[in-house]
């Protein structure tokens, strides 16, 4: 929104409807759980599968319970609560499960990151800082996991001589 990449006509954290905050993680959820049951040419079919999922989960989101509530400009304060919970918990489960991403999926998010970080600095105050900052540690935990593996390769059938 500061970036003046996208307008809202409604009000939400930061100027952003929760609907459209939802609809984002929507969306990762859905493609992230095609990728995982697709392989080959039904890849091709991720991105469009996801955004059909999306789109039917926010219409049900919002004739559900969306559209009469959450409807006023959302403070940071009562926002970042909750972000800071789930953060938490995400990052929690990522350490319990010992969960890691390998470099090839963790490269094209930290360009895609690196970008957020940018505009960041670019129009950032603080309360904007600490919001993105909710989302860090399941990222440094991931990234900290890949660097780790890639020193110490665990031993597998492809990689005996």
């Amino acid at each position: 929104m500061r970036a003046g990449l996208w307008q809202w006509t409604e009000p939400g954290v930061f100027r952003v409807p929760v609907i459209g905050i939802v609809g984002w993680g929507l969306f990762a959820a859905a493609a992230t759980y095609a990728l995982d049951r697709t392989r080959g040419l039904a890849r091709l079919s991720v991105v469009p599968a996801a955004a059909l999922a999306t789109h039917a989960a926010l219409l049900a989101l919002w004739w559900g319970a969306l559209r009469w509530t959450l409807r006023d400009e959302l403070p940071f304060a009562a926002a970042a609560t909750p972000v800071a919970l789930a953060s938490a918990l995400y990052t929690a489960a990522v350490v319990r499960t010992n969960a890691s991403l390998p470099w090839r999926e963790l490269a094209p998010r930290a360009a895609a990151t690196g970008f957020f970080a940018a505009l960041l600095a670019d129009r950032a105050d603080a309360p904007l800082v600490a919001w993105a900052a909710l989302f860090t540690p399941p990222w440094l935990v991931y990234s900290a996991r890949a660097l780790r593996h890639s020193r110490h390769p665990r031993h597998t059938p492809e990689s005996s001589p």
